[in-house]
């Protein structure tokens, strides 16, 4: 009889054994696929962060090479445009420094009598710079003309003749003849600078 029941006692914990075994492999097996789950899960959802973070990257890394070559464009733009002025500015005063010199040659005493040869000369007077008073005079009395001879500042050289009967004025000023020369070369010279096959005006 004991036999008998440590046979039924026996097998009934082997079947309890075996059971369990099943329950706990059912159970590893479960908790497996919960973590592979998770773990897939995670890793989408990593996976579109990244993605997220690296397209923003690319879009301010392209924003800030478009921003960086319009600047790089702007400052090519104005350096050539300081380049210009500057060279300009160097042409226009090599020809103001040959005026200086000019007025104090012969050349200059037969300019001042050729621009006299435009003006109708009647009861007016002239206007010279002081270092041009005994010239104008000397042009003059040569013409048997005796108008007064006036003085006032000219910052490079020249004359005015002004009657007031006839209500006229003539300017022959050279730094008035400076400055329109200064015009004509900005507006007509065509100095042209070229930057990667443009050019710049």
């Amino acid at each position: 009889m004991e036999n008998y029941e440590e046979k039924i006692l026996k097998s009934i914990q082997e079947d309890i054994e075996k059971n369990s075994m099943m329950v706990i492999e059912v159970v590893k097996g479960e908790i497996e696929t919960m973590r592979k789950n998770q773990i897939t899960i995670y890793q989408a959802g990593l996976n579109k962060e990244t993605e997220t973070y690296l397209e923003k990257e690319l879009s301010d890394l392209k924003l800030f090479a478009t921003t960086k070559a319009s600047q790089d464009r702007l400052k090519k733009r104005r350096d050539l445009l300081s380049m210009r002025t500057s060279m300009t500015n160097e042409v226009l005063q090599e020809v103001q420094n040959r005026l200086y010199e000019f007025v104090k040659t012969e050349e200059y005493e037969t300019y001042i009598k050729n621009r006299l040869d435009e003006v109708e000369v009647g009861s007016g007077y002239f206007e010279v710079s002081p270092t041009d008073e005994q010239l104008m005079k000397t042009v003059l009395s040569q013409r048997n003309l005796n108008n007064d001879v006036k003085t006032r500042y000219f910052a490079i050289g020249g004359f005015t003749y002004v009657d007031m009967e006839k209500k006229i004025e003539y300017s022959c000023d050279l730094s008035q003849r400076l400055e329109e020369a200064r015009e004509y070369f900005r507006g007509h010279s065509r100095f042209t600078l070229v930057e990667d096959g443009a050019v710049h005006e």
